[in-house]
């Protein structure tokens, strides 16, 4: 089975509205895999979400590295509340 991909060019998102259903998971990944600075990522989440709307995306987003919060556990329970908590703003703002 092949892969569609999204590409990022220019701050445009290009997503393949024919092969949407083969599209099962989209990973937003920090640009700064080190650092996880919150909000910051490779690629415009905002204009991700409108562009996954727009083809009908009915896969799941997730979070791949997430940043580290003071007293975090081991696996970042903290960090990951929060980016999952900025995944789900962002889709609602698109859902206005």
């Amino acid at each position: 089975m092949g892969t569609a991909r999204s590409t990022h060019v220019q701050g445009r998102i290009s997503m393949p509205a024919n092969h949407v259903d083969q599209i099962g998971t989209v990973v937003f990944r920090p640009t700064d895999l080190a650092g996880n600075k919150l909000g910051e990522f490779e690629a415009d989440q905002l204009q991700t979400i409108r562009a996954l709307k727009q083809v009908g995306f009915r896969g799941f987003i997730l979070p791949d590295h997430v940043p580290r919060m003071i007293d975090d556990t081991e696996w970042c329970h903290r960090g990951r509340v929060w980016t999952v908590g900025y995944i789900q703003g962002l889709i609602s703002a698109v859902e206005v």
